[in-house]
């Protein structure tokens, strides 16, 4: 192939590269709007229209059915982790409560690491760092029983932010 030949295939290359780039930004761009829009229609057009019309569940002529729920949104922050833990903890749930150890290796350690880990901590002096974790989805099912119970749970400590949901289920076979 001669050189003409070649720079024209990498420019043609470098142009198809470039169109499939702004085809991906246009595509992610239009998923993050699609996004919010259910966002929207899910925790507050549906469940507003339906509160006014004193519904909870819905049934469509096609066999669909809409509901709403309560739901919730909870995280705690890096600051709140300390007095969230302890009143888990307190509670006699550390059960949710994930415990990791975690050691960093330079490069050229990988063999350090592969023995470590079959010897925890008698073959370096590498410092080990342990964190507490609770996953999110297990902290949101936790919360949403304690509220269920009618704990009274910490509102900021949880950042809990309750929310009204609407569902659509299609009908049986679709």
């Amino acid at each position: 192939m001669s050189g003409a030949k070649s720079l024209e295939r990498v420019t043609k290359l470098a142009e198809q590269l470039r169109a499939a780039k702004a085809e991906v930004k246009t595509i992610e761009e239009n998923l993050t709007k699609a996004k919010a829009k259910v966002t929207r229609l899910e925790r507050e057009d549906l469940p507003e229209l339906m509160r006014e019309l004193k519904m909870k569940n819905f049934e469509l002529e096609d066999g669909s059915k809409i509901g709403v729920t309560d739901d919730l949104e909870c995280s705690i922050t890096e600051e709140n982790k300390p007095a969230a833990y302890e009143w888990v903890k307190k509670r006699g749930d550390d059960g949710i409560i994930k415990t990791v150890l975690s050691i960093e290796f330079d490069r050229d350690e990988y063999q350090a690491a592969v023995a470590l880990a079959e010897k925890i901590r008698k073959l370096t002096n590498k410092p080990v760092e342990l964190k507490e974790s609770i996953h999110h989805m297990t902290l949101k099912a936790y919360i949403k029983e304690l509220l269920k119970k009618k704990v009274k749970v910490p509102i900021k400590l949880f950042g809990l932010h309750p929310f009204p949901k609407a569902t659509l289920k299609s009908p049986k076979g679709e």
